[in-house]
């Protein structure tokens, strides 16, 4: 049975442009700092806004889940973690390949926003990439098609404002602790983002 590491948050959208890279000493927020939610009425969609959003994010201190990160005209976030995810996936469709000994299927829910004003777009058909990596520096391929698995996560060109969120599946050990996710988008520094 599928159980999922964390739960979805409120959805916010986020308002920053560009990631800025500071010292380690600056990466993480403090504990004290709290997302508070939404004053508005309306829920608003998205993710949290970065708590810091003059941060990178580096493999030793991804975004947490549930927070956003500005990239460039883009700001992309993990939602939710399914591990182990095979039931899940098996379920999804019986053609469905069971995972090699000592292999799980790892579900990661992720959010594309873009950030840019409405009457523009950002092209994310193409240069889009998702890695996970492992505290030894391995890196894990998004397990795509001809794997069907629920809500897919699907590229495409957004306009301002608009969301992308859908799951991504990937293959790892079962031991294997310290998972990052690596976003990378065309010829941009990736940012990473916690998925334990």
């Amino acid at each position: 049975m599928a159980i999922p590491l964390r739960s979805a948050l409120i959805l916010v959208p986020a308002t920053a442009l560009l990631v800025a890279c500071m010292p380690t000493s600056q990466l993480s927020p403090s504990a004290s700092q709290v997302m508070q939610p939404s004053p508005s009425a309306v829920i608003p969609h998205g993710l949290p806004t970065v708590s810091n959003p003059d941060c990178c994010w580096f493999l030793t201190s991804p975004a947490p889940i549930g927070e956003a990160v500005p990239l460039g005209g883009l700001s992309v976030g993990v939602v939710d973690v399914t591990r182990a995810a095979a039931d899940v996936v098996i379920a999804a469709s019986p053609r469905n390949p069971t995972p090699a000994p000592g292999s799980e299927y790892l579900l990661v829910n992720v959010s594309l926003e873009c950030i840019t004003p409405e009457e523009d777009q950002c092209d994310v058909s193409h240069g889009v990439q998702f890695h996970v990596i492992d505290s030894a520096g391995a890196s894990y391929e998004e397990v795509g098609e001809p794997l069907a698995i629920p809500n897919p996560f699907r590229l495409s060109q957004l306009t301002g404002g608009a969301i992308a969120q859908g799951n991504i599946a990937f293959i790892v050990p079962i031991a294997e602790n310290g998972l990052v996710m690596e976003f990378t988008w065309v010829d941009m520094t990736g940012v990473y983002l916690g998925i334990e």
